[in-house]
């Protein structure tokens, strides 16, 4: 099975478990240089207005924090990992925010994994069958931090989110947390929704929150 195909039916999960209104796009850029990862993403998160229904053209500038600058009334959320550019957009009536994060599996060494991890999720990743489970909450914690960067611009340590995945819900709960999270984002935190589905190759995460 291609990677495309692969990469589809990871998409079919995720699907299954989001509501409607998200709308995804990937691109696969053959280099990997860090311009033509830029220019395939934003093809990627064009590619998913249009799939939206947005009209017109869609110039994504970067922004002061260097991400993109969605046109007036969307949102989105860019990732790249491995020659895979993903993008996901939404409107903001229905969604205040969204965060998606994509990483392959086998490139996260042991002590990465103790400098993203508290020790209740080391204990969780230890007693877990499940393959490289820390690439898929470093993946989580990564769709949180993007989702709430727009409106909050915090910048939290991976300490400060404490997260248990189950597999069988592809759904984090948060079980904890510290510092800046918990000085900046307590109201977030009650009202994001946290995802990751894998497969044998790599982890896909969404992190949003619907609009109140």
């Amino acid at each position: 099975m291609s990677d495309v195909q692969l990469l589809n039916k990871l998409f079919s999960k995720a699907l299954r478990d989001l509501p409607a209104g998200l709308y995804f796009a990937a691109e696969y850029p053959v280099n990997g240089d860090r311009s033509t990862l830029h220019v395939a993403g934003r093809l990627a998160a064009r590619r998913a207005l249009k799939e939206a229904g947005f009209k017109g053209a869609a110039a994504l500038p970067v922004n002061e924090q260097g991400a993109p600058d969605w046109p007036m009334g969307w949102l989105g959320s860019i990732s790249h990992s491995k020659g895979v550019c993903l993008a996901v957009v939404a409107r903001n009536d229905q969604f205040s925010a969204l965060g998606i994060d994509l990483e392959h599996f086998g490139r996260m060494r042991h002590q990465t994994v103790s400098r993203i991890a508290a020790d209740a999720e080391l204990a969780q990743i230890a007693e877990s069958n499940i393959p490289d489970q820390g690439t898929v909450l470093f993946s989580l914690k990564e769709a949180f931090y993007k989702a709430q960067h727009p409106q909050f611009k915090s910048s939290p340590r991976f300490h400060d989110l404490q997260l248990k995945w189950s597999a069988e819900q592809s759904r984090a709960s948060i079980i904890g947390i510290s510092g800046v999270v918990e000085k900046e984002l307590q109201p977030f935190c009650q009202s994001v929704a946290i995802y990751a589905w894998i497969d044998n190759e790599r982890v896909l995460s969404v992190a949003f929150s619907p609009f109140n």
